[in-house]
């Protein structure tokens, strides 16, 4: 086995450890809130121990999950001009990614390093744990990342690139959106386009580069933010089980002697689905397969069955509870 193959055996190893890790934590953190409603409900118990292990593990989830797709290469990203342009000119925008990537952590690393030292001398309040373990596989996922980018150059080396005090707002603002559609453009993940941007105006600005740590780990430190992964995790769970299916049948029994029945079924279980995923992918995801199959064996065309099960799927966000207005709820500060 050369060299090569085995740095691949061990990525793989890495980030197959890293998926398995994330959904220990994506399990636990389930078990955890329906813990904590079940105590609230039933025997009238707080249990702040059980958020905060919760909101720890919501945490690790994002860090650890990040890496880990990062070693598989699905990370989101959109890949439209690198598809375009192939050969070697994809090589050089995957290049420029991979460098974004790694800037970015070596950053959030850097900011780490500054902010953990003052963190770590608090404790959390509920289980009473310094700071350092509450935000330990934060660190630890930062430079898991790391690792897998630097692989990645390395293999991809083996087969170059006076400040203006007014107006420093538009300045700022300017450039935090022009490294972001750049890096964008080139296939970088969406997450580092987001988070490099953010961290360069933060550097540049003079502002401390432990903002950076501090402002990522707080943003993820949310009780409102933990329902996300937990409507992904309830819409994987009732695909697999076939809920779907059994759903499609039970609309179709209610609604089925309309005129177009089978299209206004579709449309009637997305808005059930919706309720329960929060997001228009999960529904397309869950639910597209089964309506498709349903409208093209009645006669409908497959373009027309795509077309409305991508359309009603937009349900998903508009639809409350959903992750957007959740999201939205937790950044604004609302109910």
């Amino acid at each position: 086995m050369t060299s090569e193959s085995k740095g691949r055996a061990i990525l793989a190893r890495l980030s197959l450890v890293g998926i398995w890790l994330g959904m220990a934590l994506l399990a636990l953190m389930a078990g955890l809130v329906v813990l904590q409603v079940g105590a609230r409900n039933f025997a009238d118990l707080g249990l702040p121990w059980a958020d905060e292990l919760a909101r720890f593990c919501s945490i690790g989830l994002v860090f650890v999950g990040i890496p880990a797709l990062a070693g598989r290469q699905e990370l989101v990203s959109v890949s439209i001009l690198p598809d375009m342009l192939g050969g070697r000119g994809k090589t050089g925008l995957t290049l420029v990614s991979d460098l974004a990537t790694l800037a970015f952590c070596i950053l959030l690393l850097w900011g780490f390093a500054e902010f953990l030292p003052r963190a770590g001398k608090f404790l959390t309040p509920a289980m009473r744990l310094p700071n350092y373990f509450y935000y330990s596989l934060a660190l630890l996922g930062s430079a898991f990342l790391a690792l897998v980018t630097l692989y990645r150059l390395g293999s991809r080396a083996l087969c170059r690139f006076p400040r203006r005090r007014r107006d420093r707002t538009h300045r700022m603002t300017a450039l935090l959106l022009a490294i972001f559609i750049v890096l964008l453009i080139c296939g970088a993940p969406i997450a580092v386009c987001l988070g490099l941007s953010s961290a360069i105006v933060i550097v540049t600005q003079g502002l401390p580069v432990s903002v950076l740590a501090q402002r990522s780990l707080n943003a993820l430190d949310s009780s409102p933010l933990l329902a996300v992964p937990l409507f992904i995790l309830a819409a994987s769970l009732l695909n697999a089980i076939g809920v779907t299916t059994h759903l499609f049948d039970l609309v179709r029994m209610l609604f089925g002697r309309i005129r177009g029945a089978v299209a206004q079924v579709s449309i009637f279980v997305s808005l059930i689905f919706s309720g329960i995923s929060g997001a228009a992918l999960a529904d397309i995801g869950a639910l597209g397969a089964v309506q498709i199959n349903q409208m093209t064996a009645q006669g409908y065309r497959k373009e027309f069955a795509s077309g409305l099960t991508i359309a009603a799927a937009t349900i998903g966000p508009i639809f409350p509870p959903s992750i957007p207005i959740i999201i939205y709820a937790s950044v604004a500060n609302v109910s």
